[in-house]
């Protein structure tokens, strides 16, 4: 599909060009330096075909050229948004914290230490140490044992790990977290590098974290896509330079539209990457 979407492409556009150039040289070499008809018709046809050629072969070595991948975990590639909201506000309510209703939307990017800072900020007398260990015990059986796959995602991910793309994972969850949760899911070993945001001791909302896993992957950020469902990660990855993709979840529902006009492309479902 991608392949017949880059040759319909490459094959309009080659046609436009080539036409523009060929007809731009009939009329100067016709009509100002008054050449033979027949003999400009053929210097221009052997124009168009030459650019013709030489756009297509540009597009076959763009297609080929392998691009690197960086996919958020939660929200992106699994489905945890039940386990992040009733586990958190289960201990929450146990301690009997007020919080916002979007408090998942809200500590899910912040990464666990950010996310016991912001907890503790609502009024909690618990060290971060300890908001930290509570949270770890509300979601780590969820994540070893539960939380499934986004519809469609693993096979996204097999079929770009088949055809030879960088794949990597970029994620405010600490790896006692994803990686079991990948093991189980059996794509672990799929990805390049799988990262907490732990692992820069930066958040997503920091630019330097993407320029910082571009340089470890050995590319350029402007030859990173990167994918989100969170509209700050987003913005901020496409402000250090990277392509993104912006994925539909529940609990960004009220962002769609600003995702929407801010990545390059918006999916619904990985049925569509």
């Amino acid at each position: 599909m991608k392949m017949n979407r880059v040759i319909t492409k490459t094959f309009i556009k080659s046609v436009l060009v080539g036409a523009a150039f060929a007809i731009a040289y009939f009329v100067w070499q016709a009509f100002f330096m008054k050449w033979d008809m027949l003999v400009t018709a053929i210097s221009a046809g052997a124009l168009f075909l030459i650019v013709f050629v030489l756009s297509v072969a540009m597009a076959i070595k763009a297609f080929h050229e392998k691009e690197a991948y960086i996919f958020d975990m939660d929200g992106t590639l699994v489905d945890s948004v039940y386990a992040l909201d009733n586990g958190t506000k289960g201990f929450l309510d146990e301690m009997g914290v007020k919080y916002p209703d979007n408090i998942v939307e809200i500590i899910t990017p912040l990464g666990y230490e950010g996310a016991a800072k912001y907890i503790q900020s609502l009024g909690v007398d618990k060290t971060v140490d300890e908001l930290m260990q509570m949270m770890k015990n509300a979601m780590i059986g969820e994540y070893e044992n539960n939380i499934p796959a986004k519809p469609f995602a693993i096979d996204v991910i097999k079929r770009l790990h088949r055809e030879g793309h960088t794949l990597c994972v970029l994620t405010a969850s600490p790896h006692f977290l994803l990686d079991p949760c990948f093991k189980r899911l059996g794509i672990y070993d799929l990805f390049d590098k799988i990262w907490s945001t732990d692992d820069f001791g930066l958040t997503k909302s920091d630019k330097r974290i993407y320029h910082s896993a571009a340089k470890i992957i050995g590319k350029p950020v402007s030859e990173c896509v990167f994918v989100d469902d969170n509209i700050n990660n987003i913005r901020t990855a496409k402000e250090a330079g990277m392509h993104t993709i912006g994925v539909y979840d529940s609990t960004s529902e009220n962002s769609q539209t600003e995702i929407k006009n801010t990545a390059e492309r918006y999916i619904i479902s990985f049925d569509e990457f």
